[in-house]
């Protein structure tokens, strides 16, 4: 899904830029980047914080609004239902490098748990080849399993 990658593009994060996308079965969607929140942004100034503490941990620590929770925002926003949708997740790393699995997985408890509350019934994320799909509940757990520290990154 092209406008995925288009939108993580478009991210102001120091860190890794995200792009999300909220697909319908009836084809409407809607698109967002991780980005700061104005409120938070002197932990990006002069440097973001997040550049101190390694991926999958503090989840909870940082000024960016992660890209799910963007997207999630917006669709409220516009008073959208979102059981039922799927959701496109994209990434470029800070060396400008698109974020590309071998398998599907989802690494973000903070996102994952929006997503579970939000109704959203699972996530693509992009593959070698192809985008891969994770069920939301398979996210949590996975999600569980980076917080935890029982599972890391390739």
């Amino acid at each position: 899904f092209i406008e995925c990658l288009k939108v993580a593009f478009s991210s102001g994060c120091a860190k890794g830029r995200y792009g999300s996308v909220i697909r319908y079965p009836d084809g409407q969607h809607i698109s967002a980047c991780n980005d700061p929140i104005d409120a938070l942004r002197e932990w990006c100034e002069p440097s973001c914080i997040r550049l101190t503490i390694p991926s999958r941990q503090d989840s909870m620590i940082g000024a960016c609004l992660h890209a799910e929770e963007s997207v999630l925002k917006r669709g409220s926003a516009l008073g959208w239902n979102m059981r039922g949708s799927r959701m496109y997740v994209a990434g470029i790393r800070s060396n400008g490098l698109f974020f590309v699995k071998s398998d599907p997985y989802f690494t973000c408890i903070r996102c994952a748990v929006a997503l579970h509350v939000h109704g959203v019934e699972g996530i693509y994320v992009p593959l070698e080849d192809s985008w891969g799909y994770v069920s939301t509940i398979d996210a949590l757990k996975q999600a569980r399993e980076f917080a935890e520290g029982s599972r890391a990154l390739p």
